[in-house]
């Protein structure tokens, strides 16, 4: 491999060595969402709590992102050059991920705690999909906004967001 700056060839053995368990990563992270919750798991301390499901969807959201960062890392580590700088914004993207995933899932926090910011998590998605919405509706040139005046009115009274797209 060519790297646009020397690398010590031991580490980028290293790092090829431990990215290679990416692939069982993510085998781990799908049974780990499809599972039914263990007894005496925090899932299933969490789970008589209404929206409880927010948590394990947003944590294994977060960590499939630390993960997808992970393997493009490994994809620039086994290609043909690596970039001076570049691929260090993987590692932060991953690490990110990683560290949101755990914010979910934090043990030391009870389960109001953990769903709550699961809650969180949703109503910042909400926002978001509202906020495209609007603007594509302000857009004269495609969409119509009947789609972002459902989701407004979906979220009446739930404080996220209003019912107008103006």
């Amino acid at each position: 491999m060519r790297a646009f700056f020397p690398y010590d060839p031991a580490i980028l053995a290293q790092l090829r060595h431990e990215l290679a368990a990416l692939d069982e990563l993510w085998r781990w992270r799908e049974a780990a969402l499809r599972a039914p919750a263990a007894p005496g798991s925090l899932v299933a301390a969490d789970a008589p709590l209404p929206d409880a499901r927010f948590v394990r969807m947003y944590a294994g959201q977060a960590l499939g992102t630390a993960l997808d960062h992970l393997a493009a890392w490994r994809s620039l580590l086994n290609g043909p050059a690596l970039p001076m700088v570049a691929h260090l914004t993987l590692i932060r993207g991953g690490l990110e991920g990683a560290v949101r995933c755990r914010w979910h899932v934090e043990p030391t926090k009870d389960s109001a705690t953990r769903v709550a910011r699961g809650l969180a998590a949703r109503r910042d998605d909400q926002v978001d999909v509202f906020l495209v919405g609007k603007r594509l509706a302000e857009d004269a040139s495609g969409w119509d906004g009947r789609l972002c005046g459902q989701i407004g009115e979906e979220n009446v009274g739930r404080g996220h967001v209003s019912t107008s797209c103006g």
